[in-house]
């Protein structure tokens, strides 16, 4: 399998140069991609553990061209393998105290990490966590967005430009 196509508009060309050789002739492919934020603030959590940003419940979606926001499995599904820009953020509900962690991470189809970054801000905050980075998926592949304060019931901040996952398909 070459590529799918499946977003309106998209068009691939190949012309047949020899027996069973084929050249792209005209890519017209649309990059896969979404956006989503953290709409509804989540208030609790226990200290030091992971949890899991709720779609359904706690996002709302910027844009979406290819299906990619699942809110039954709380992650991005991806549609085509290749190479996807991923960009996350976060930030706690509530000001952390000093010299405490808080974390946000992408994880793969329910369990693998796939990356992660941290905050131990030097006074109380409630600090943003940014990072983007390209990511290699294979069709299937479910991206999922998780966070981890590291005191009780600080939960996950509701913001379109603080708590956010992106995703891009990039060719």
């Amino acid at each position: 399998e070459w590529s799918r196509l499946f977003i309106q508009g998209e068009c691939v060309i190949f012309r047949c140069t020899a027996a069973n050789t084929w050249v792209v002739e005209s890519d017209g492919r649309i990059p896969c991609s979404a956006s989503i934020y953290c709409s509804t603030a989540i208030t609790t959590n226990t200290a030091a553990t992971w949890k899991q940003v709720d779609f359904a419940t706690n996002t709302t979606t910027s844009f979406d061209n290819s299906s990619m926001v699942d809110t039954t499995n709380d992650w991005f599904s991806i549609r085509r393998a290749g190479v996807y820009e991923v960009g996350f953020s976060g930030r706690p509900n509530s000001a952390l105290a000093a010299d405490k962690y808080f974390t946000v991470k992408t994880a793969l189809n329910g369990g693998g990490d796939l990356s992660y970054i941290n905050a131990y801000p030097p006074v109380s905050t409630a600090v943003q966590v940014v990072t983007t980075q390209l990511q290699e998926r294979a069709a299937g592949d479910g991206v999922e967005w998780w966070f981890r304060p590291q005191e009780t019931d600080k939960g996950f901040g509701a913001s379109a430009s603080t708590s956010y996952l992106s995703m891009q398909e990039q060719f």
